[in-house]
């Protein structure tokens, strides 16, 4: 059985939870774009992860850009980054409210997660 090799873009790659998620695709021998708001700091992470596979198709790209090569796309961001950006776009903007605490509290699974995955860098 052989298996479909995809090229697949993880924005937010740059971080521990994408970081984590790109490289175990990189090592399976799918082709990977890393994207981030910040290309310098997505071309950094995907320099990691060539040095740790032995992979050679994995490149940094902005979100955009990152978006816009794949066949595939995952977001990769941690609740509390969710909720962050929620509020710096739409809530400051009056076009959305959060009801109750501005500083929720991480679902349980979020922190098991977390740990997880800061675990494989």
């Amino acid at each position: 059985m052989t298996s479909v090799k995809r090229h697949i873009a993880v924005i937010g790659g740059a971080g521990a939870l994408g970081g984590g998620l790109a490289l175990r695709w990189a090592e399976a021998g799918h082709k990977m774009v890393i994207g981030s708001r910040s290309a310098g700091r997505a071309c950094d992470a995907a320099a990691e992860i060539r040095r740790s596979t032995s992979n050679e198709s994995v490149s940094g790209e902005s979100n955009q850009a990152a978006a816009a090569a794949a066949d595939v796309v995952v977001h990769s961001y941690t609740y509390n980054s969710v909720i962050r950006y929620v509020e710096d776009r739409y809530c400051h903007a009056g076009l959305f409210k959060l009801e109750g605490d501005s500083e929720p509290e991480s679902p349980p699974i979020a922190d098991q997660l977390s740990e997880s995955s800061s675990k494989l860098g």
